[in-house]
Formats: C-alpha cells, sequence, structure tokens
C-alpha cells in the first residue's frame, strides 16, 4: 500500500513540473525578454 501511495505522489509531481514547464514555455514566449532573469 505504501509503495503504490509512493508511486501516485511520484505521478502527480511530474505532472505538476509538466504544468510549470509548459506555463514558463508559454510565458516566454510572450515576453521572453521579461522570464530570461528568472532562469539564472
Amino acid at each position: 500500500m505504501l509503495e503504490t501511495l509512493a508511486l501516485d505522489q511520484l505521478q502527480v509531481g511530474s505532472a505538476a513540473i509538466d504544468m510549470l514547464v509548459e506555463a514558463h514555455n508559454s510565458r516566454s514566449l510572450h515576453n521572453p525578454l521579461r522570464t530570461a532573469p528568472q532562469l539564472c
């Protein structure tokens, strides 16, 4: 049971990371100059 909980949390975490990456990519497409300093 603990193993399945850990797997669920990994899937949720990777999904959240994918959402953050997509959000950052769409934002940097709109204003690359403003989002560039955040990468440093």
